[in-house]
């Protein structure tokens, strides 16, 4: 058996390689690149799409938060403001379409005063126009005022702090029920421009000075009316 030449060796070895200009079949490094392109392009709509689910999830749990009203005290009870904030501004945040179907359910559920409380809150009176208080007996209210006296009863907002002024109510027959006074409320009147939020101890302090210097009392406040309205802010 004859031995190759070292010249024909050397043209097998030229022969392998591959000629200028030709294409070559892309290795698998270049394949993993090009897939990872291919990928790319898909990550916008999936962070997208992240961030849809992200804020839907956001929207579920405020509307849950917005109808929970376990430490809403109803009316003639202990009445507390903080509560109240914090129900009034998470139904301002949802819109008032939203807001209005949770005080729906409220409604239906019974109420209490606690939705009547919350629409004298989330809705003013329009132009020229007039919104009556709720129509749930005769108020007992404070320092020897009547209802003529607080064009928000049975509360009075103070620099967007609300304060019970209504002991209570004597009812010579059936209340209204919290639905009808809603109804009422939507269609007289218009979605409040108040912005209520969280506030400090001090804020509250404040406000309830100035309700207690106000000039509406028909007679001083016994001390028992004023730790009523000093217990409110704890």
């Amino acid at each position: 058996m004859r031995k190759n030449s070292p010249f024909l060796l050397g043209l097998l070895f030229l022969a392998s390689l591959p000629l200028a200009g030709c294409s070559r079949t892309p290795s698998s490094d270049a394949r993993n690149n090009l897939k990872d392109s291919d990928e790319g392009i898909t990550v916008e709509p999936n962070l997208q799409i992240r961030e849809n689910q992200s804020r839907a999830d956001n929207e579920a749990k405020m509307d849950k938060a917005s109808i929970d009203v376990r430490n809403l005290a109803p009316i003639g009870d202990r009445f507390r403001v903080k509560p109240y904030l914090q129900a009034a501004a998470l139904l301002q945040s949802m819109g008032k379409e939203k807001a209005c179907k949770r005080l729906a359910e409220l409604a239906e559920n019974g109420g209490d005063g606690k939705v009547e409380i919350l629409c004298r809150m989330l809705f003013s009176r329009r132009l020229r126009g007039s919104l009556r208080p709720p129509s749930l007996g005769e108020p007992v209210c404070l320092g020897g005022t009547n209802a003529h006296d607080w064009p928000s009863l049975p509360i009075e907002i103070v620099d967007g702090i609300p304060f019970s002024i209504v002991l209570g109510y004597n009812i010579g027959g059936e209340g209204q029920p919290s639905r009808v006074y809603l109804k009422y409320c939507i269609q007289n009147g218009d979605w409040s421009a108040m912005r209520y939020e969280a506030v400090n101890q001090d804020t509250l302090e404040k406000a309830l000075k100035k309700l207690l210097a106000c000039g509406k009392w028909k007679r001083p406040l016994t001390n028992d009316e004023v730790q009523f309205l000093s217990s409110q802010i704890m």
